[in-house]
């Protein structure tokens, strides 16, 4: 079984899983439909970035991790031919082969949320209970640009050239990789240039503060959305904590423009 036909079968795995119809009997029809596709190198990663694409359109940013291995557990537990259980074993191997890819994007789409917290307690000097979590709670990047679908679409693109020479191809999961970590570089640069701006330490510490007792409140409606959130957000506010100290810790240029004139 190739590569684009276990992807078929996961995408429908997902989309039974979410409708609560996932079962023995819908897991076998799956299987037994799907016939082998055409395999090329860019197929398969046009075909990894449309799904991931998918699984920023359906799933919270923070939950997909979890959501995963939810489905491979539905998978075990629903299982009882060998064949079922061979396809479940190449399932969560190939999961496991995008795992990173999948978490960059989520990290990406944290750092992003991060952002906007930081410019919110900036501007009002605290973040409202209600707003915060709404905001928390739903993706912000469109999942095909999260995705780099935008790139992955040149696999359809004719490059024509004046002089009827044929260009030198960059297999398309370069490209992919290459538009994904600047997406993912640009917007932890941003974030980072935000903190580093308009925060010290002692605001920054009251910003986590601010999130970490909103989380807590959160926690008595929702407790494990609350603790997945926490996670995320505390792990990765700690990254830009260490990055920013040595934005801070930079000795001042001083700016001549800037000093005064002293009489003695």
């Amino acid at each position: 079984m190739n590569k684009i036909t276990l992807l078929k079968i996961i995408k429908n795995v997902l989309n039974l899983y979410l409708k609560n119809e996932l079962n023995t009997e819908t897991y076998d029809s799956i299987i037994n439909s799907e016939k082998n596709s055409l395999l090329t190198e860019d197929s398969i990663s046009y075909n990894e970035a449309e799904f991931i694409s998918i699984l920023f359109k359906k799933i919270p940013y923070y939950k997909i991790m979890t959501f995963i291995n939810d489905i491979i557990i539905k998978l075990k537990s629903i299982s009882i031919t060998s064949k079922q259980k061979c396809i479940n074993d190449l399932i969560e191997a190939y999961l496991s082969d995008l795992f990173s890819s999948i978490y960059a994007r989520i990290i990406t789409e944290v750092n992003t949320h991060i952002g906007e917290l930081l410019t919110l307690f900036y501007q009002h000097s605290e973040l409202r209970y209600n707003d915060t979590i709404k905001r928390l709670t739903r993706n912000i990047i469109n999942p095909n640009y999260l995705a780099s679908m935008d790139t992955a679409k040149q696999i359809d693109y004719v490059q024509e050239t004046i002089f009827d020479i044929e260009p030198k191809k960059e297999p398309l999961r370069e490209t992919i990789s290459r538009a994904n970590f600047n997406k993912k570089n640009n917007v932890e640069r941003t974030t980072l240039k935000t903190l580093t701006t308009y925060y010290d330490e002692k605001s920054y510490q009251e910003l986590i503060e601010a999130i970490k007792m909103i989380l807590l409140e959160y926690s008595k409606t929702n407790e494990e959305d609350s603790n997945i959130l926490k996670d995320e957000l505390i792990g990765q506010l700690e990254i830009l904590h260490i990055k920013a100290q040595k934005k801070w810790n930079e000795p001042k240029v001083i700016d001549e423009n800037q000093l005064t004139l002293k009489l003695n």
